[in-house]
């Protein structure tokens, strides 16, 4: 209930005229909005399985991930939501700024950091974000291909060649999470997209997977494509 009004975000945008009607936001834009109320003492159960019997391509979820305590501390909704769906996940944060202008709608969409190794995958990551880039437009995006490991081991990555993007290979050694959280600061990251496989391994188990722990210090949006997904 606190999320801004839909209509008056697009009046604002100058999308919709002033005092337009739930029906002239379809009519006008295509954009059909359908309020649910789910159910159940368990919330990430109740939206993934709502996603099971829909039609759903994309989840889009505000979270703070218990930003200030440590990931044990409190019960989580967004990351299981993702693990339990398998689907796309954008995670936005509430305190940083995302890649759409609130104020008229504009998309920015100029700088993106995607952690490569070799498995998973980050290939999928990489044509998704060329994709977007390709639907905003505007001047290329700087797009960061994150290695953190040996340089010498760089996984074999294949940039789409007809994207709007310039492509940077970096290498770090440290801790993933950790890392991929500072290299997002540095080069001021509209979103990190990561290709994920969920929790696995003892560290996993004990300090909670990547995602959740880059969740928790990530500078802007964060996207996510489970693997088996």
């Amino acid at each position: 209930h606190e999320y801004p009004s839909v209509r008056r975000t697009l009046e604002q945008w100058g999308h919709l005229e002033t005092g337009a009607t739930r029906s002239e936001v379809a009519k006008a834009l295509g954009v059909h909005v359908k309020k649910a109320v789910g159910f159940g003492k368990d919330v990430a159960k109740a939206i993934a399985d709502y996603t099971q019997f829909h039609d759903i391509d994309l989840i889009v979820m505000a979270t703070n991930e218990n930003r200030e305590h440590p990931f044990w501390m409190h019960e989580r909704v967004s990351t299981p939501v993702s693990q339990k769906s398998k689907l796309p996940t954008l995670f936005v944060p509430n305190d940083v700024t995302g890649c759409v202008s609130l104020q008229d709608g504009t998309p920015i969409l100029n700088r993106v950091l995607i952690p490569v190794d070799h498995t998973p995958d980050a290939q999928p990551a990489m044509e998704r974000i060329a994709w977007a880039k390709s639907k905003i437009g505007g001047e290329a995006a700087d797009v960061t291909l994150l290695h953190v490991g040996n340089p010498d081991k760089f996984p074999a990555v294949m940039p789409p060649a007809d994207a709007n993007c310039t492509w940077t290979k970096m290498s770090r050694k440290g801790d993933p999470a950790s890392v991929i959280t500072e290299v997002a600061g540095e080069v001021g990251a509209n979103v990190i997209a990561m290709v994920t496989e969920g929790q696995h391994g003892f560290w996993d188990a004990l300090r909670g997977s990547t995602v959740q722990r880059v969740l928790k210090h990530a500078p802007c949006l964060v996207f996510t494509m489970p693997a088996d997904g």
